[in-house]
């Protein structure tokens, strides 16, 4: 039996930016972020479909997603 292994999003918050506007929470279709304490914090880390639209609608650019550059693309991994 093969086993296969779960993908973990890795989302970052930087808190010295994130203003806690909320529109990671409005913008994401995955319902992802929660805004606790005036920070925007990932609560479903596990359901993050990756796509960026948190990062694009963010007005502070405080959030990464591993894998993604700072306007929600895909970083092409490059084998030689």
């Amino acid at each position: 039996m093969e086993t296969i292994g779960i993908k973990q999003t890795q989302i970052t918050i930087l808190d010295n930016a994130c203003v806690g506007c909320g529109e990671c929470v409005k913008y994401c279709p995955m319902s992802v972020f929660a805004v606790v304490n005036r920070k925007a914090l990932p609560v479903e880390q596990d359901i993050c479909l990756e796509c960026g639209t948190c990062i694009r609608n963010c007005p502070e650019k405080a959030i990464r997603i591993a894998g993604l550059d700072e306007q929600g693309i895909l970083i092409k991994e490059t084998t030689h």
